[in-house]
Order: structure tokens, then C-alpha cells, then sequence
């Protein structure tokens, strides 16, 4: 399970914001946690979706340009490299159950946007 002060750590706030919340976590309310959580994972999958729509546009666009082959921009590539690259950075502050949790809620959030 994942807690607050990881997700603090991987979601991106700036580095002062994130500074902030951590000097305040413990004097935050259930609902205030509750609240930052909620955020924390949306920030999250929205970097995410960000990263994929801009890596899908970069394919596309050297597709048409001649520069890449039609069959490298699969979207699921593209999505599993990167959450690869999030998969990194994590390594070191979460196990690998914690990092199919987020690949999980990532894909839940995904699936329901689409």
C-alpha cells in the first residue's frame, strides 16, 4: 500500500509546494489528507496522460515526416515506455507491489477516460 508521503513524493508538486505539504502533513485533518491524496493521484495520472499524448504527437508527426516506421507508434508502446521511465524513478522508494499499485490505478484512471 502506498501512503501519503510517498505520493507526495512522486506526484509532481513543485519542490517548494512539496516542501510545504510535507512540513504540514501531520497537522493536516482526515479530510485534508484525504483531499491531497485524491490530488496527489490525479496530478499523477494526468503527468501521465500528458506524457503519452505528447510522445503519441512526436510519433505521429515522424511518421509523417518518413523519420519513423508506422507500426512504432502503437499507443501501448508508447504507454509502457513511459511508465518505464516512472517505473525508474521509482525504483529505490518503492517495492515492486507498490509499483504495480500505481501502474494499476494509472490504468483503472486511463481506461476510464477513455
Amino acid at each position: 500500500m502506498i501512503d501519503l508521503k510517498q505520493l507526495i513524493l512522486i506526484a509532481p508538486f513543485e519542490e517548494a509546494t512539496r516542501q510545504e505539504i510535507q512540513t504540514k502533513l501531520d497537522s493536516l485533518s482526515d479530510d485534508q489528507k484525504r483531499d491531497l491524496e485524491n490530488l496527489s493521484w490525479t496530478m499523477i495520472i494526468n503527468d501521465y496522460q500528458n506524457k503519452v499524448g505528447l510522445e503519441s504527437q512526436i510519433a505521429i508527426t515522424e511518421v509523417a515526416q518518413g523519420v519513423r516506421k508506422q507500426e512504432e507508434t502503437d499507443l501501448d508502446q508508447i504507454q509502457e515506455k513511459i511508465f518505464d521511465d516512472l517505473s525508474t524513478k521509482l525504483q529505490g522508494l518503492f517495492t515492486q507491489g507498490q509499483i504495480e499499485e500505481v501502474r494499476q490505478k494509472i490504468q483503472e484512471q486511463t481506461a476510464k477516460s477513455s
